[in-house]
């Protein structure tokens, strides 16, 4: 389901596809959840990256690693 939700999302379902894909949500509310969630997922991770491209050019700065993601030995 997620991954249809993303295949829609992105546009790379065929028109076909789409359009069952988009009557099923409109008739079942656990994966119109689903899908709400997918879109929601993917919209923070792009809002995310994009706010890290312009702190990071606006800081002329190249990527900066969390200490989390590659903690001191």
């Amino acid at each position: 389901m997620e991954e249809t939700a993303e295949e829609l999302y992105f546009g790379r379902l065929d028109s076909a596809a789409a359009q069952r894909f988009q009557a099923h949500l409109r008739d079942c509310p656990k994966c119109r959840g689903i899908n709400d969630g997918t879109v929601a997922m993917i919209e923070a991770i792009r809002g995310a990256a994009k706010h890290f491209e312009r702190t990071k050019v606006a800081k002329g700065k190249g990527v900066v690693r969390s200490p989390m993601v590659n903690p001191a030995r």
